[in-house]
């Protein structure tokens, strides 16, 4: 049965000309043909990822809510946080270069 269907495969493969356009091999034709397969190449896997980001990305329809749950709690504690710094800022418990050194650290 392996024999059968490893000797179709190489039946198959034979007759096939790999020089054509988009998987040929190198750069055959003008400089244009050439260009256009890495074109091609590029446009489906920006598809591709844009999907992925779609799909699974800050939002997306598969990513799990918890994840983003947990990320907008986080931005709220550093918001509060450099809330408190320039509240310090203002009554003249820290210098600006602290503020900004503080917030900077709060923000990364």
């Amino acid at each position: 049965m392996f024999e059968m269907l490893f000797g179709f495969g190489c039946q198959a493969g034979a007759g096939m000309d790999w020089s054509h356009w988009p998987f040929g091999p190198g750069m055959t034709g003008s400089w244009l043909m050439g260009l256009s397969k890495f074109v091609f190449l590029g446009l489906i896997l920006a598809l591709i990822l844009g999907l992925l980001r779609y799909f699974f990305g800050p939002g997306g329809m598969m990513r799990d809510k918890e994840m983003d749950r947990e990320a907008e709690e986080e931005r709220r504690e550093i918001r509060r946080a450099v809330n408190l710094l320039r509240e310090r800022l203002a009554r003249g418990e820290i210098a600006e270069e602290e503020f900004e050194r503080k917030k900077r650290m709060l923000e990364r």
